[in-house]
């Protein structure tokens, strides 16, 4: 889609509260009615454009766990890689990202909340935890309630996104990068103690 190229240009360019509605439709080459055919503004766009990369993440996840009898860590062990294969296909993704979650948390910051965190919190992410939910072996769990299963998938979650912030924000070696990762997702799977505490 025209818009959507047009989109990750200017959102990668500049801040997202700088990012103009006339540029991306001059970058696309479209009417300006056109663009309201697709979208209502700038705000519905990007959530797109999150959805789409949310949906393409979870159709692997869900591919992924498919494969391998439904171990939710033995997924999370590819998904590094799987990421940056994302990101090296679209290189824009960095600089977006970094520019909207850099809006969000500025408005988080003074107390406000955007309804673009607000449906990407609602919507992306709890579909993606329930698309991994239903294709796990729960068995495979210590925590078998849906709140402990859901807790297991965020933490692996922040061990991903924390990876990445570490390769592309310090430049750290790849190597060093994925053994932090496994390691991080080790400490998850099997909990910091060397023992459970007896209740």
């Amino acid at each position: 889609m025209i818009i959507r190229k047009a989109a990750m240009k200017e959102f990668a360019r500049v801040p997202f509260e700088k990012a103009s509605i006339n540029q991306i439709i001059q970058n696309a080459g479209i009417s300006r009615g056109s663009f309201y055919t697709y979208f209502e503004d700038k705000q519905d766009l990007v959530s797109f454009l999150m959805e789409e990369i949310n949906d393409e993440l979870s159709e692997h996840c869900v591919r992924t766990l498919e494969e391998n009898g439904g171990d939710y860590f033995a997924m999370m062990d590819g998904m590094l890689d799987h990421m940056l294969g994302m990101i090296d296909r679209e290189w824009e993704w960095i600089e977006v990202a970094r520019n909207v979650f850099n809006y969000q948390e500025n408005l988080r910051g003074l107390g406000l909340e955007t309804r673009l965190a607000e449906d990407f919190k609602s919507n992306s992410e709890k579909n993606l935890h329930q698309r991994i939910d239903s294709k796990m072996d729960h068995s495979l769990l210590r925590e078998q309630d849906e709140e402990g299963r859901s807790t297991a998938i965020t933490l692996g979650g922040i061990a991903l996104l924390m990876a990445l912030k570490r390769y592309y924000m310090s430049l750290e070696e790849l190597e060093e990068v994925r053994r932090s990762y496994r390691r991080c997702l080790e400490v998850i799977k099997y909990g910091a103690l060397r023992e459970r505490p007896a209740s």
